[in-house]
């Protein structure tokens, strides 16, 4: 029972995907650039675990 968006809606639609990922992108350049949470991942990649898991 799915309905067909209007005009506007779909807009709307495009208009709240487009500012979704925005945001994204902007949460993702700050994690990527900051040494300190590169660091974090740097630490839990070389996890023996995490080692174990990627073979």
């Amino acid at each position: 029972m799915k309905e067909e968006l209007t005009v506007k809606e779909e807009r709307e639609l495009g208009k709240l995907e487009k500012e979704s990922m925005g945001i994204i992108e902007g949460v993702y350049n700050v994690l990527i650039n900051d040494e300190e949470i590169q660091e974090q991942i740097d630490r839990i990649k070389g996890h023996e675990w995490v080692k174990m898991m990627e073979r």
